[in-house]
């Protein structure tokens, strides 16, 4: 698991600490307590991560709990968009959502430049076909941060949900909800 200066931006402004690099074929998932998540067709899910610019990153994937067959997995990188998902950086593809364990995609992917504070970024998922997936979802400090125009009757907010969305991720992120768990993530550096 990874320690919350790599997840998350640290606390108090004007006193973050820089975001350390991720060490070349390491690799790094999402903190907190452990949760189950049911996961709908055709929802993309982003879960905001901090990462420090210029890490260049060879695979992105996430942890199925529950494999299933007929249902496919589409991961995706997006911008920071004033504390919201914004525009697409990256499409992964898709894998299928079995068999349980981490489900890794291999992607060429560097971070843009950004302050040593760390580059906000999006990871997405989408499960794509006729099942829901059972992802294994975590519940940290860092998701239970109140987002933009989230429902206040929400006690965390760790995923931004956008729906309807088939095939190809879609250019730009249009928020239609807040959920939680947010699910869990995996990244290896290059």
């Amino acid at each position: 698991m990874v320690s919350r200066a790599f997840w998350g931006p640290g606390s108090g402004a004007g006193s973050l600490p820089a975001v350390q690099p991720i060490p070349s074929g390491q690799w790094r998932g999402s903190p907190g307590a452990i949760a189950t998540l049911s996961a709908a067709v055709d929802i993309e899910r982003a879960q905001l991560v901090w990462l420090p610019p210029g890490q260049a990153l060879q695979a992105l994937g996430v942890y199925v709990n529950v494999g299933v067959a007929d249902t496919d997995l589409r991961l995706g990188i997006r911008a920071d968009s004033t504390g919201l998902p914004g525009a697409l950086l990256l499409d992964a593809g898709i894998i299928a959502a079995t068999p349980a364990g981490v489900r890794a995609l291999a992607i060429t992917f560097t971070v843009p430049a950004g302050p040593a504070t760390g580059v906000p970024l999006w990871l997405t998922v989408t499960p794509q076909g006729t099942n829901t997936v059972s992802l294994v979802g975590t519940v940290t400090g860092q998701e239970t941060r109140d987002l933009p125009n989230a429902n206040s009757a929400l006690l965390y907010h760790g995923t931004v949900t956008q729906g309807g969305v088939t095939g190809a991720l879609p250019a730009g992120f249009t928020p239609n909800g807040y959920a939680s768990p947010g699910p869990a993530f995996a990244i290896q550096a290059a």
